[in-house]
């Protein structure tokens, strides 16, 4: 690997550049800019330069600026007066020959300083599809979004709206919905590890008028369900709290006293109700057959 220098580097062709924090890139650029003035006769519209923050595209573009009025101050001083502020521009400059040509080139170079094409990459993307919107098929008026948060906000709106306010859901889907996601924020933060992932276009799902019947059906058996718990419960209620406080064969562990109660009171809850609760909790599966 050698050793950059830049007014000695090719200005055609690919160089990768390998530099860690304060080592001089932005120092270099100016240098390679003045070089694409000066030796390649470019204006400063023909220059690109690309960062990778809008607050890097401001230092930039002050950080070249300054290095062209240098430049234009040590041609219309002499050599030494130069050689202790920037040698290595100095040197470059006494060995051209072409000082009066040089000075107009950077007089004219700063005067079109705010016309210099110092982009972020996205910002330069945006330029070219827009100065190119019939050869890239793209609108004229393309604007950059750098947080599409609250666009994904308002998809999650609109289908909220399509799904969660229909009068022809019945209540218990309602609830059932509401219960796993209580807000739009609440439903776009659960599909957001997906968007990351390649979607796929899938065909549209059937209205929500034919899904309905489905739903009444399930919901059915739902409430069949919740009725024979109940009437299970009224039947059961007093055996049930006796072996769950009394019986020496359970783990005392897992059924300690307050965690019994908890139970119980769930328990109570779930049969209590009028309609049926869609998440009674982990704390009745413990007190089922199975998790008995």
């Amino acid at each position: 690997m050698d050793d950059l220098k830049p007014f000695e580097m090719p200005l055609e062709g690919i160089s990768l550049i390998e530099a860690s924090a304060g080592t001089g890139k932005t120092w270099n650029i100016t240098s390679l800019y003045l070089r694409m003035l000066l030796e390649l006769e470019l204006k400063v519209e023909q220059i690109l330069v690309v960062t990778f923050t809008r607050a890097a595209t401001e230092e930039l573009r002050e950080r070249i600026r300054g290095r062209v009025a240098r430049a234009l101050s040590c041609l219309a001083s002499d050599d030494e007066s130069c050689l202790g502020e920037d040698a290595e521009l100095a040197h470059w400059l006494s060995g051209r020959d072409c000082r009066e040509s040089d000075a107009a080139a950077l007089r004219l170079a700063l005067a079109s300083m705010d016309s210099a094409a110092v982009f972020t990459i996205h910002s330069f993307c945006q330029r070219v599809l827009t100065d190119h919107a019939f050869d890239t098929d793209m609108a004229f008026d393309l604007s950059f979004l750098e947080d599409e948060e609250q666009l994904r906000l308002q998809a999650v709106e609109d289908f909220w709206r399509q799904w969660y306010a229909k009068d022809s859901i019945p209540p218990l889907v309602n609830r059932a919905l509401l219960e796993r996601w209580s807000d739009p924020r609440v439903l776009l933060e659960s599909v957001k590890p997906r968007l990351a992932d390649e979607l796929r276009l899938l065909p549209e799902i059937e209205p929500t008028e034919q899904l309905i019947p489905e739903l009444e059906k399930a919901l059915e058996r739902l409430e069949r369900a919740h009725a024979e718990v109940k009437k299970a419960w009224q039947e059961e209620e007093r055996a049930l709290t006796d072996f769950l406080t009394g019986f020496d064969g359970l783990n005392r562990g897992s059924y300690q006293a307050h965690m019994v109660a908890e139970m119980l009171a769930s328990a109570r809850q779930l049969c209590s109700s009028e309609i049926p609760l869609l998440s009674p909790g982990q704390k009745l599966v413990r007190i089922s057959t199975s998790g008995l």
